[in-house]
């Protein structure tokens, strides 16, 4: 009988993962991001010194482009969401003010 290597995942791989997924959360998402990256490097490292032992380096790097997109992407969505909602709320209280017959200026 042969016996067959299994593989061990390594768990950073998975934390990667974990942590590139909980990046949307408002206040901790870059935090999440920043240890998604990390785990992914580590994780990609340790699972690439022992290939024949180790897997799971494509949860690694799963977790290190979630990571990418938390830190690159996220603030942006929040800087636009940022300038659209003031902008949405000044137009809606104008088009209130307009349906109660209030004469709409130009001056802003």
């Amino acid at each position: 009988m042969t016996e067959v290597a299994v593989k061990k995942t390594v768990g950073l791989a998975v934390a990667s993962l974990v942590m590139g997924c909980l990046v949307l959360i408002p206040i901790l998402g870059l935090l999440f991001s920043l240890l998604a990256i990390i785990f992914g490097a580590v994780a990609l490292a340790k699972i690439s010194n022992n290939k024949d032992k180790l897997k799971g380096d494509g949860l690694a790097i799963s977790g290190i482009i979630l990571g990418a997109f938390g830190i690159i992407v996220v603030p942006i969505i929040f800087m636009l969401l940022a300038i659209a909602v003031p902008a949405f709320m000044r137009a809606k209280a104008v088009a209130e003010m307009h349906q109660q017959g209030a004469p709409i200026s130009e001056n802003r």
